[in-house]
């Protein structure tokens, strides 16, 4: 077999036949971002198991944060005519 010029092997039958593969195509609309590590990649992920772990993280912080909001109303209405 025998090569061309531009890289292409030519048969017995005198055919040319593609030895290079095709480059890939560089579409930025549904690319993945490029972090895999740090607080960066858990913010920009699409990854449906870590939305779940953020999404329980949040619930549990406005869980705590609503209790002491609660506490603090409580204390403030403990004594009669108190300012906060």
């Amino acid at each position: 077999m025998n090569e061309t010029e531009d890289g292409r092997r030519k048969t017995e039958g005198g055919q040319s036949i593609m030895t290079d593969l095709a480059a890939s195509p560089t579409t930025t609309i549904y690319r993945k971002p490029g972090a895999s590590k740090g607080i960066w990649s858990w913010i920009t992920t699409v990854d449906h198991k870590r939305i779940g772990v953020m999404y329980g993280y949040a619930a549990f912080f406005f869980f705590i944060l609503g209790g002491i909001e609660a506490l603090l109303l409580r204390v403030h209405l403990a004594q009669a005519n108190s300012e906060f």
